[in-house]
């Protein structure tokens, strides 16, 4: 970077202030437009899409680029055609946070329109959506995130898609009465990001979201936010201490489900069943909703199910007084 500088403007380098607005006096206003959209999109952006947020022919975009890359501000990206990125993320950054605050979420909401017509980018939309929520439709938004949260989940990545969760429940802050069962799918699949990664503020948030659940009578939600608080799927809620709290409110979910086997009788089953297995007084009943959970989940045309469920049935080997040394 300070040679491409010396290169530009000698051998004297300012602050990264200085240095921008030197290199920005060299391209006009209609291409500081350009680069700015490309600051929202990101350090890296394809000229298609840079084209129709910009509402500008993809020619006239290429010319804009070709200039504010001789401006030392943008470079084509190596072997990926059409696409460019910032010569240093600390340009895209602070090209960023000089946007007025009404202008950012202008250049989001345009990128959020746009991206609704192009398939496969849930991503990028979600985050343009939330991030122009006030000026857009929150809960749309939220919905977006909570679709891109359960894609990154489902490749196992909790911290991500916590990130995709959070901005959903940030879309949903701006407007005084978020949908209730909208806010708390958020709520639970955030805070179970959090417990995955073995964070103590997932707790309350779980607990208290397992409460409203079951005061609106959301028997799938209650169950969600109960199985989220065992931090190894199929283990116990707090591995070498019986938890009290996590029983009662897994006997009043069980409580409420059908006996007909389905996903989520199984799940509160095994979850149940773990807890109890490795209590003092109701070790037996514990055997008893594993061997059930496995015999219900061998119904169910679900193998993932089935994984949890044999997953949990392992503890059935395991009582009160062998658990200190299984865990050492």
């Amino acid at each position: 970077l300070l040679v491409q500088e010396r290169l530009h403007f000698g051998r004297r380098s300012g602050p990264l202030r200085d240095m921008l607005d030197r290199r920005y006096r060299l391209v006009d206003r209609a291409d500081l437009d350009v680069l700015d959209l490309a600051a929202v999109l990101g350090d890296e952006f394809s000229v298609s899409l840079l084209a129709s947020g910009a509402e500008q022919p993809v020619g006239s975009v290429i010319d804009a680029l070709g200039r504010l890359d001789a401006a030392g501000l943008v470079i084509p990206v190596p072997g990926r055609a059409g696409t460019y990125r910032f010569v240093h993320a600390l340009f895209r950054t602070f090209t960023y946070d000089q946007l007025p605050a009404r202008r950012r979420l202008d250049l989001h909401n345009r990128l959020a329109e746009t991206l609704d017509d192009h398939p496969g980018t849930i991503d990028s939309l979600a985050r343009h959506a939330c991030s122009a929520a006030p000026l857009g439709d929150p809960v749309n938004a939220a919905l977006l995130a909570l679709r891109a949260g359960d894609r990154i989940s489902s490749m196992h990545d909790p911290g991500s898609a916590g990130t995709r969760y959070r901005w959903g429940l940030d879309a949903l802050d701006t407007i005084d009465h978020p949908p209730d069962l909208l806010l708390l799918r958020l709520q639970i699949r955030h805070a179970r990001t959090l417990a995955l990664q073995h964070d103590p503020s997932a707790r309350p948030v779980l607990t208290a979201a397992a409460r409203r659940a079951r005061d609106l009578d959301e028997l799938p939600l209650m169950i969600d936010a109960i199985c989220a608080m065992v931090p190894t799927p199929g283990g116990a809620s707090t591995p070498g201490r019986i938890d009290e709290m996590y029983i009662d409110l897994a006997e009043q979910a069980l409580a409420r489900t059908d006996a007909t086997p389905s996903r989520h009788r199984v799940r509160i089953t095994a979850a149940l069943g773990v807890d109890l297995r490795l209590s003092t007084d109701q070790s037996q009943r514990g055997i008893e909703l594993l061997d059930q959970a496995v015999s219900d989940a061998e119904q169910l045309d679900d193998d993932i199910t089935l994984g949890l469920a044999m997953l949990s049935w392992q503890y059935r080997g395991f009582g009160p007084v062998d658990l200190p040394q299984a865990l050492d």
